[in-house]
């Protein structure tokens, strides 16, 4: 069995909120596990991981066999949105899939996401020092246009239902009842879930080292078949969460400097543009690319 529909992106975009719910509605099947990370030869590191390679094609099938008749299957992978092997590798194997992508304003996101990376130990530079370098992990991941022009020349237009953050937090029912309805699926249901409820909040760990080492310790259990019940068991009886939450720390108060923030505005001004023309949107929800501000040349 593979799936019908992948939630492909953006990182730090709304994505584990989305499959969360999603999750909740009877006709619609997601595994437990986000992010499988299957299609995507790199993870969020541009570590090498290359399942899609290393893995043959029942692992990933495996994820998906509690999938009831009639249900719609799918699963979430936001690294597959500006994984450069991820769109290609999806054509070959599910050329009628369709696609959810919740875009967040490449600024908040770039900030958001270096907030992630400082907090897991993943970067050490300072944030003028990545925006200067024009980061392929933190800052390049919010060129939305040059990534979807490689999924727009692989397929075809409708197969795509974008979301914007802004719009999904501002009004989830709107958004949700749009989707659903894309979907061909009852919007009621969603309508159980508490649509106010954040997940994956940004937060700070007492040891990056655990938090990291939990993670590749879960994943390898999930990947190697003879122990893959036992980490459904552990994951079921609350290990992970428990372990993560006595690792949380208060997120320090951290404000963006308006030096970085305007960089980040220039920077984004020019995909922002080619980005409404190729969605066909005069205007997206982020006023600081309309406002004469947001005019200033493209760094580099």
């Amino acid at each position: 069995m593979l799936p019908d529909l992948l939630i492909i992106g953006a990182e730090k975009g709304g994505t584990t909120w989305l499959h969360d719910v999603l999750r909740s509605h009877p006709a619609l099947f997601l595994p437990d596990v986000k992010e499988l990370h299957y299609f995507n030869r790199f993870d969020s590191n541009l570590n090498d991981i290359d399942n899609f390679a290393c893995r043959d094609r029942a692992w990933y099938e495996q994820h998906f066999k509690a999938a009831a008749a009639g249900q719609l299957v799918g699963e979430a992978t936001p690294m597959y949105l500006c994984d450069p092997e991820a769109p290609r590798r999806i054509r070959e194997t599910l050329p009628d899939a369709r696609f959810i992508v919740v875009l967040r304003n490449p600024v908040t996101r770039a900030w958001s996401h270096y907030r992630m990376a400082t907090a897991k130990a993943h970067v050490a530079e300072d944030f003028a020092t990545l925006i200067a370098a024009e980061d392929e992990r933190i800052l390049q991941r919010g060129l939305y246009a040059r990534q979807f022009e490689t999924w727009f020349s692989l397929f075809p237009r409708e197969q795509f239902h974008i979301l914007f953050f802004e719009e999904l937090t501002a009004d989830p029912v709107a958004a949700l009842s749009g989707l659903s309805h894309w979907l061909g699926i009852e919007f009621a249901p969603l309508l159980n879930e508490d649509l106010t409820r954040r997940r994956n909040e940004g937060t700070n760990y007492r040891s990056a080292w655990i938090y990291n080492a939990s993670v590749r310790g879960a994943r390898a259990l999930r990947n190697f078949p003879p122990s893959r019940r036992l980490a459904a068991a552990m994951k079921a009886g609350g290990l992970y969460s428990r372990l993560k939450a006595v690792n949380r720390v208060a997120t320090p108060s951290m404000a963006l400097a308006i030096d970085d923030r305007n960089a980040l505005i220039a920077y984004y001004r020019m995909d922002v543009v080619q980005l409404g023309n190729l969605l066909e949107r005069s205007a997206l929800p982020w006023p600081e690319f309309a406002s004469p501000a947001a005019a200033a040349p493209r760094r580099g």
